[in-house]
């Protein structure tokens, strides 16, 4: 494999091309979807800890879109790759929260941010 998706995710080059499908330049978009789309080939045959929460955050990403090449909205980019982010660190306080979020949906919101509500109206501070 060429590849080492754990180096990928941990250089966040995975988070990296997530922000990438929110430019505004449809060929680069193209070129980080069919990225995410071998990475996802490659990380089903490696193994590390956090590789079943990355395989469901690009399933659900890929329930989510429903035309070829979308754009996602900057804050939604940045919500997906703070999540792979936090799948490194399951120290975190909401490591929880979030990994039981992706396990509830079928699909992200695209168009409204992800937990916001749930999270800013948390009757606890963390």
């Amino acid at each position: 494999c060429v590849v080492k998706c754990q180096q990928f995710v941990e250089k966040h080059c995975l988070a990296y091309c997530l922000m990438a499908l929110s430019s505004r330049c449809g060929l680069l978009r193209a070129v980080v979807y069919n990225c995410l789309a071998r990475f996802e080939q490659h990380l089903i045959s490696q193994r590390f800890y956090c590789k079943e929460q990355i395989l469901t955050m690009l399933t659900l990403l890929k329930h989510s879109i429903k035309k070829s090449n979308l754009k996602l909205a900057p804050i939604v980019a940045l919500f997906l790759s703070k999540l792979v982010d936090l799948f490194t660190h399951p120290e975190s306080k909401l490591y929880r929260t979030i990994t039981r979020f992706l396990l509830k949906q079928s699909y992200i919101d695209l168009v409204h941010i992800p937990l916001f509500s749930e999270l800013f109206h948390s009757s606890t501070i963390e």
